[in-house]
Formats: structure tokens, C-alpha cells, sequence
């Protein structure tokens, strides 16, 4: 017989799977703010992180940084140094008004 509780979870982990999450809202707004062209590099970059992220952990960078308390301290710092870089590049764009990212041949003026 099967299991009620194995059923259960493959139902909840199926329906888990194909909820959009931020990565897809991240994708969806790019596109509409950007056009295909950016939500297609959207989804090119959060692929490509995925697919470094597996490549590390199958190489055992995951169990290095969970055994080596120096390792994830340099780690945790460099993720927020390059945090605190980007949210400085957001605000100096917000500060003189051009956009953070790097323009598509758009005018950002709004004439064409």
C-alpha cells in the first residue's frame, strides 16, 4: 500500500514547485519594465546562479563552508561587501537619476 503521508508530501512538494517565487516575479517585471530582451538575461543570470550554486555544492564548497567557521566568515563578508556595492550603485542612481542598470538604447527622457 502507499503511505497517506508520502502522498501528502509529493502533493505539497509538487504544488511547491509550480508556485511562482521571487525569482519568477523578479523575471516578470524585468520583462515588463525592460522588454524580452531583459527578462530573457533575468532568467539567464538566475540560471546561471543555480547552476554555479549545484556545481559548488556538488563539489563540496557547501561542506567546506559548513565545517570551516573562517571560510563562511569570508564568505558572509564578501556577500555583504558585495551587497553594500550594490545598494550603493542604486542609490548614487537614484541620487542623479540614471538608471542602475545599463541602458538598452532606451531614452530615458521619454522622447523617442
Amino acid at each position: 500500500m502507499i503511505d497517506s503521508q508520502v502522498v501528502a508530501f509529493t502533493l505539497v512538494a509538487a504544488l511547491m514547485t509550480m508556485s511562482p517565487g521571487p525569482d519568477t516575479m523578479l523575471v516578470v517585471r524585468n520583462a515588463l519594465r525592460g522588454g524580452r530582451r531583459d527578462g530573457l538575461l533575468t532568467v539567464a543570470g538566475i540560471c546561471s546562479g543555480l547552476f554555479v550554486h549545484a556545481l559548488l555544492s556538488a563539489l563540496g564548497v557547501s561542506a567546506v563552508l559548513m565545517y570551516s567557521a573562517t571560510a563562511f566568515t569570508v564568505m558572509k563578508v564578501a556577500g555583504a561587501g558585495y551587497l553594500a556595492w550594490l545598494g550603493i550603485k542604486s542609490l548614487r542612481s537614484a541620487v542623479t537619476g540614471a538608471p542602475a542598470a545599463i541602458n538598452s538604447g532606451q531614452s530615458t527622457t521619454g522622447a523617442a
